[in-house]
C-alpha cells in the first residue's frame, strides 16, 4: 500500500507544480519523504527479509530521509535563511548516503586510493562550473555551492564505484538515484541563480522524487 500511496501523492504533487497550485503543492510536498520512509521501513521489515539474509534496515537511511523532509519543509519558506538551512539539511542527507555506500563496500583499500583524487577533481570541476555558469552565486552562496556540488559528485562517483564492484540491482538503483540528484540540484541552481526555467519546479521535483526513491529503495532491497 505504501508504494501506491507514495506514487499517487508524488504524481499529484508534480501536477500541482505544473498547474501552480501553491497551497496543494506545499501540503503534498510535506508528505513525500514521510511516505517514502514508510515504504523503506516496509521493505526492510523483518517479515519481508529472508531468514538467511541480514536485515538491511539502516538508521543512516532513515535519518537521511528525515533530513530530506526537513529540507523540503524549509524550502517552502521563501527566504534566504531558510534556503540555506534547507540546503544544509539536504547536504547532511547526502553525507549520510555517502556513509551508507562506503559501509556497503568491503574493499576499503581501493576506496582510500580513489576518494582523495576524486575530491580534488570534483572540487576543480565545481569551481569551474560555478565561475562560468552560476554567476548568480554571491557571498556565502559561492562556498555553499562549492561544498554542495562537490558532495554530489562524490556521492555519484561512489555509487558508480559500488555498481562497478558488485553489479547488483540495488547498486544500479543507487547509481541512477545519485545521477538524478545531480540533474535535480543542477536544474534548481540554474533556475534560481542563472535564468528562470518555465515549469522549472516540475523538472526539479520529478528528478528529486525519483532520486530519493531510487536511493532509499536501492538501499533497502
Amino acid at each position: 500500500i505504501y508504494p501506491l500511496v507514495f506514487i499517487i501523492v508524488s504524481i499529484f504533487h508534480v501536477h500541482c507544480c505544473y498547474s501552480e497550485r501553491l497551497k496543494s503543492r506545499y501540503i503534498t510536498k510535506l508528505f513525500l519523504m514521510p511516505l517514502l520512509l514508510l515504504w523503506y521501513l516496509d521493505i526492510t521489515s523483518p517479515q519481508q527479509t529472508d531468514t538467511d539474509k541480514i536485515n538491511k534496515r539502516s538508521s543512516i537511511i532513515i535519518n537521511a530521509l528525515l533530513f530530506g523532509f526537513q529540507g523540503d519543509a524549509l524550502l517552502i519558506i521563501q527566504n534566504k535563511k531558510c534556503f540555506l538551512m534547507g540546503l544544509f539539511s539536504f547536504l547532511m542527507g547526502h553525507f549520510l548516503y555517502i556513509y551508507a555506500i562506503i559501509l556497503r563496500i568491503e574493499m576499503f583499500e581501493p576506496i582510500s586510493a580513489f576518494i582523495f583524487p576524486l575530491c580534488l577533481l570534483s572540487a576543480m570541476f565545481v569551481c569551474l562550473y560555478v565561475k562560468v555558469y552560476m554567476k548568480g552565486f554571491k557571498g556565502e552562496m559561492i562556498y555553499c555551492g562549492l561544498i554542495y556540488g562537490q558532495t554530489l559528485i562524490v556521492l555519484t562517483s561512489l555509487s558508480f564505484y559500488l555498481w562497478f564492484m558488485y553489479r547488483q540491482l540495488g547498486c544500479v538503483m543507487l547509481m541512477a538515484g545519485a545521477t538524478f540528484f545531480m540533474f535535480s540540484d543542477g536544474i534548481l541552481a540554474y533556475d534560481k541563480f542563472v535564468k528562470q526555467i518555465k515549469h522549472g519546479d516540475v523538472y526539479v521535483m520529478t528528478t528529486y522524487i525519483t532520486a530519493q526513491t531510487l536511493i532509499a529503495i536501492g538501499m533497502g532491497i
